[in-house]
């Protein structure tokens, strides 16, 4: 296993509870390899918790947890800082109609393309552009 980049879908299975936090969980505590978290993963994660609480979803202690949770992930990580080049081919592939692709799905696929990562993601489109960009995909659960 080498480099995995993490995207913010994956965080708010490991953080937070919801359907796939099991598979989450489980992947996370069998895997070897190094992780990578960029700074929008955990920032778009970040608006996740944030807005779980203000729907009264969790707790301001549980979304506290969450956030001290992420920052220690974060830190026991590689980190990865997005910078012009990540933002330059995230235009890319934005731009490009057959990836249907978000602006955010599109910034964590090129972060994996320039650090040259594979990447983990629930996302079923982000992996499909994913391969389609010869990344590969982790596969979780």
């Amino acid at each position: 296993m080498g480099l995995i980049y993490l995207d913010s879908s994956v965080f708010v299975s490991l953080l937070l509870a919801d359907s796939n936090s099991v598979r989450a969980r489980a992947w996370l505590s069998g895997f070897a390899g190094l992780l990578l978290v960029g700074d929008f993963a955990v920032v778009e994660t970040g608006g996740v918790i944030s807005r779980t609480e203000r729907t009264g979803e969790i707790t301001e202690a549980q979304a506290d947890a969450a956030w001290l949770d992420l920052v220690a992930m974060r830190d026991q990580s590689e980190r990865w800082r997005h910078g012009a080049g990540d933002f330059a081919e995230s235009e890319r592939l934005v731009r490009d109609r057959s990836l249907k692709l978000s602006g955010a799905d599109a910034l964590h696929l090129a972060s994996a393309i320039n650090a040259k990562a594979s990447m983990a993601t629930f996302d079923l489109r982000l992996q499909e552009a994913a391969r389609a960009r010869g990344v590969g995909v982790e596969a979780i659960g």
